[in-house]
Order: structure tokens, then sequence, then C-alpha cells
């Protein structure tokens, strides 16, 4: 997980880099401005002349134990040649200047100091948010594009509001993991070994090595708690999800809501789910915020530890007061990031839980996808085929059962059967929305799943029950998958479906905004949308499941008329719920069950079609 989100950053490498190095500066700036005081506490405590600036050599009671000491000789002769360089700098320097000239030398460099490290943060954060918002940017593509691509059975699977969480908030997790946490990951820790590199070269190296034995304490919690943390973000994630759904469910449903007078039940429901939420939180909330204290606490110990053996360090003359100053400094300043670090683990934790849940649906592989070897599907001539088919949703329950059908090319089907029945189910198996369980669809002797699904469902055209319109124009709604077409066939295509009348009514015409799922049209308004975007598609297969369900009885008249046109030498496939539409079918087959009960064609008896008890039944 750690890996993969890093490699996520390297489309962004450039800027990545140019924030660390903007982040070492800051760091080496901020040293700097530490560092200018030690002239001034020379000066003040009169030490300048002192040769506490020589090299400490080992304690008298470690002299006779020359094993003991962890640093090599090669080691301590680089730390020794840098800590006489800066010595001799800095008696030049205090020789140099009297009292006010000194103050003011130490003012200007402050200025300049501050001055530089603000170009430095300023770049840092800059080329972070940049990195971290790119980083976003890609992983929603990747996640709309993987969405994009799996298959109908996920969505129906999968709650909505999940999905949603998932593209939005857990997207922004990850960002701000990145522009915020790891930012400053990266920039305290390299201010750490920035201020201890100081510390090394300033301070005998006994006390520099004490100042971070507490390194593995103030690690300890970090880690052990981090564990808790993504665990419990990952839940708290769960419950957002909850309310994103929760909350599309009563804005959709609202109509009903109001209608049999359940606001006050929906309120209270909500309330529920909400302080659940609320609870989850609190649990991480109460595992970041104890984690700070502790670190605190740790590093409190250890200062008074340190203060301590510094203190004796300069009462026997091993180090200066203005050099035991700076360390203290140092040290202090060393606090702060590693408590920060205590904030920071908690974030990216939350921002690898996030990470997770988003690779997890990118990683989802469609269960119908195209065949290695699947070639392009030629335009229908034939025949369309089931051959035992069978399906099932959740294998164990069966929704069809062994369905045999043949339609020949420019033939009319018309499906009927009770609710359940299957019928929905048998047309989706037509463009691949679903795979039969078992048995075969063979379209001119091609079987579907051998051919490409591009070139299968370019030939398919299909008006659902429920309308599915987007935020869009009324032409572009209506152009959908077809944007080659000239205005004059989209009007042609609008009158064939009885809408151009209405359409011609509104202010803005063909680019009036129909709104969230065409809310801003009546039902009937967003069928006839619909069949003009099918008309227009001129696919030769059509699937009109329950096309003119929404429409009035003379609406209907009109359109059936339309279709009957758009029919003639196309093979459709009709979701039946009247029985005026079954009078121009060439073939009239009844589900029950998810079996076939019977068939029957146009060139058989129309009287036993009206007496036959299965026909009843509608």
């Amino acid at each position: 997980m750690y890996l993969r989100l890093i490699k996520s950053l390297k489309p962004y490498r450039g800027k990545f880099l140019l924030a660390i190095t903007c982040m070492l500066f800051y760091s080496i700036f901020s040293l700097l401005s530490l560092g200018t005081i030690i002239p001034l506490l020379e000066r003040v405590l009169g030490e300048n002349e002192t040769a506490a600036h020589q090299e400490i050599e080992p304690l008298p009671s470690h002299t006779d134990q020359p094993d003991c000491d962890v640093l090599d000789t090669a080691d301590r002769s680089l730390i020794i040649q840098a800590r006489q360089a800066v010595d001799e700098k800095m008696v030049l320097f205090l020789e140099r200047y009297d009292g006010w000239h000194l103050l003011a030398v130490i003012a200007i460099a402050l200025v300049g100091f501050a001055f530089l490290g603000g170009l430095c943060a300023f770049g840092r954060d800059y080329f972070m948010f940049y990195t971290a918002e790119g980083v976003a940017m890609n992983m929603r593509s990747i996640l709309h594009r993987s969405l994009q691509s799996l298959s109908l059975d996920y969505f129906t699977s999968h709650r909505t509001g999940m999905l949603i969480s998932r593209s939005t908030n857990d997207v922004k997790l990850v960002e701000s993991s990145i522009s915020i946490a790891l930012a400053n990951l990266l920039q305290q820790s390299l201010q750490v070994v920035v201020f201890l590199i100081a510390i090394f070269i300033f301070i005998p190296w006994q006390l520099a090595l004490l100042s971070i034995v507490t390194a593995p304490f103030i690690a300890l919690p970090i880690v052990k708690i981090g564990r808790k943390i993504r665990y419990i973000s990952a839940r708290s994630q769960e419950k957002m999800a909850d309310i994103y759904s929760f909350i599309g469910e009563t804005i959709f449903g609202a109509p009903i809501i109001r209608a049999f007078l359940m606001e006050n039940y929906e309120i209270n429901k909500f309330q529920n789910e909400n302080k659940e939420f609320f609870n989850v939180i609190m649990k991480l909330a109460k595992r970041q915020t104890g984690l700070s204290p502790m670190i605190r606490l740790v590093a409190t110990l250890g200062g008074v530890i340190i203060i301590l053996y510094g203190g004796w360090l300069v009462l026997e003359g091993a180090l200066s007061s203005a050099l035991f100053i700076f360390f203290l400094l140092l040290f202090a300043s060393l606090t702060g990031p590693f408590a920060k670090l205590s904030n920071v683990n908690a974030m990216i934790q939350q921002g690898l839980a996030a990470a997770g849940r988003i690779f997890k649906i990118i990683d989802t592989y469609p269960t119908v996808k195209n065949a290695p070897d699947a070639i392009p599907l030629p335009r229908i001539k034939n025949k369309i085929c089931f051959s035992k088919v069978s399906f099932s949703y959740n294998d164990t329950e069966v929704v069809l059962k062994d369905i045999d059908i043949e339609v020949k090319a420019g033939e009319t089907v018309a499906l009927v059967g009770p609710t359940g029945s299957g019928k929905t189910t048998l047309v989706n198996l037509i463009p691949r929305f679903y795979d039969p369980t078992s048995g075969s669809i063979e379209i001119d002797g091609y079987n579907i799943k051998k051919v490409t699904m591009e070139s299968l469902r370019e030939q398919i055209g299909i008006v659902t029950q429920e309308t599915i319109l987007f935020n869009d124009t009324i032409y572009n709604n209506i152009t959908y998958g077809r944007k080659d077409v000239s205005s004059r066939q989209v009007e042609r295509a609008a009158r064939i479906a009885n809408a151009h009348q209405f359409i011609a009514k509104m202010s803005e015409g063909y680019q009036t905004s129909v709104g969230d799922r065409g809310i801003r049209l009546s039902g009937g308004e967003r069928q006839r949308i619909a069949i003009a975007r099918a008309i227009l598609k001129d696919s030769p297969i059509l699937i009109l499941d329950e096309a003119t369900s929404a429409l009035d009885t003379e609406s209907e008249k009109l359109v059936q008329d339309a279709l009957r046109k758009l029919m003639a030498n196309r093979t459709t496939f009709i979701v039946a719920h009247r029985l005026s539409t079954l009078r121009d079918a060439d073939c009239v087959i009844v589900l029950d069950g998810g079996r076939i009960v019977a068939t029957d064609r146009h060139e058989e008896s129309q009287k036993r079609r009206a007496n036959s008890k299965e026909w009843q039944c509608l």
C-alpha cells in the first residue's frame, strides 16, 4: 500500500523533489536563525576567549574504556575538523565587531534568514499542494475510469452512497495525507536530521547521543496507535458512506416521504446514523489527541535528563554555557517536530485506509469483458438465438432457466409475464450487461461472448422503463452517443418520438437544460426524449423495456405509430405491459418464474391469445 501510494507521485516527481529541496533549505535557515544567538551569548557571557571551543576529550571516567566510544576514528575526525572550522570563524567574527555592530549584524541575519526561510516555506507548500492535487486528480480519473469499465452487477451489489464517498471523501483524505501529512513528515524529519547534525558538530557526542535515546520511546506509541487509527478510520469512512447513501435516498425519495408523512421518521433515522458516525469519530479523536501529550511527556522526561547531564558538563568546564543554551534551543525545537509526527501519523493512516478502499475498486475486474480473441460483430442479417440460457444474480436464486428463443432479423418479439418473471433480465443479456450463467446467445452464428462489446452494443438501441437522462441540454441528451448528426436529424427524431412539440414551446428549445435526472421534465416528456435518442441511434436491434409506460393514452398512440415505422426491418425486443403492445409483435413470449410458459407467433390464431390462460394473466 505504501509503495503503491508513493508510485502515484511519479508523474509529479519534479515538483515533489523541488518541495523536498525547499524543505531542506527551510530546515537549514531555521538552524541558522537559532545559530545567530551564539555570538551574542558568547559576548554576553564573556566566553569568547575560553577554551570551550576546543575539542572536548572524553571525560576522565571514560578515558580508560576506549571501546565504549561508539563513533569510529574517521567519523570523529570529520566532526572535530568541522567544529574547529566553525570555532575559528566564530573567533574572527567576535573580534571583528563590537557590541552594537554585533547586534546589528545579528538582527540583519535574522531578518535575512527569516525571508529566505519564508521563500522556502512558500515553495514547499506550493509544490506539495501541486503534487497532492495532481495525485488526487489522477486518482479520481482512474477511479471513474474503473467504475465505467465495471459490469452492472457491481453496481447492483454496492451502494451508490459508498461509491460517491470513495470518489469524493476518500480521495480528499488521500490528498490531505500528501499535501499536509506527508509534507509535515518530510519537513519535520529533515529538520530533525539537520538539527541532530548540528548537535553532533557543536556538542560533546555523549550529550548528543543522549538526546536521541528518547526516539525509540516516541516511535513505539506512534506505530502501535497508528494501526488502531487506520482501522478506526476505515470504520469511520464506512459510516460516512452510509450517510451519503441515506442523504441520497431522502433527496430522491422526497415526494414519497412527504406523501406518507414520514419526515419525522427519516429525521430520527438520520440522527441515529449520524450518532453512530459521531461515536466512531470520537474513538478516532481519542487516540489522535491522546498520542501528542504522551509524546510530549516522553520528550520532557528525556529533556530533564539531558538538562541535568548537560548542566553537569557546564559545571565541569567541558561545555560552554553559550553552546549549552544553543543545545537546549535545538533540543526544544526537536520536541515540536516529534509531537507533530504523532498527528501526521494519524493523518497518514487515514490516507492509507482511504487509498486502500480506492485501490480495492480500481483493482476490481469486470465480470463481463471482451475475450482476448474477440472480433467485431458484423451488422445483423439473419437471426438471434438463445440456446439453453440460464441466469442467476447470486448463484443461488435462478432468474432465468433453459431459455430457447430464435428471432429472425427484422422480427418484433414481445416479452410478457408477471412482475419478476425475468423479462428485463432476459433483454439485458443481449447487450451483455450480464453474461448467462449457462447456455449461449448467438447473433448470426457469432457467440456474443466472442465479439467485442463495442461492436455489439453499437448495434443496439435501448429505451428503459426507468428513463435515464443526464444533467445536460435536450439536444445533447438526444444525441448521446451520436455526435456526428445534424440538427435536422435531431429534430426529425424528436418529431417521430412526439417530442418536438413540447420542446419547441420551451424558451431555449433544444438547448434547454433538463436538470439532474431530467427533473425539469415530466415523466412522459422524459420518456419521449429517451425514445428520440434510440431513434437517432438507428440501431438494427431495439430493446424497448416498457418504453411507453410513462405516456398517456393519446401520446402512446402517436409514439406507437412512430415506433412501428422505427421497428420496420429491425430486430426488436419489447418488454410489454399492455395488450395493445402485442398487436404488431411477430412473436409473443410469456415468461413466468424465469421459464417460457407459452409462445405464439403472428400467423397463429389471435383468438387463442385472447382465450389462453397465460394471456389472461396479463
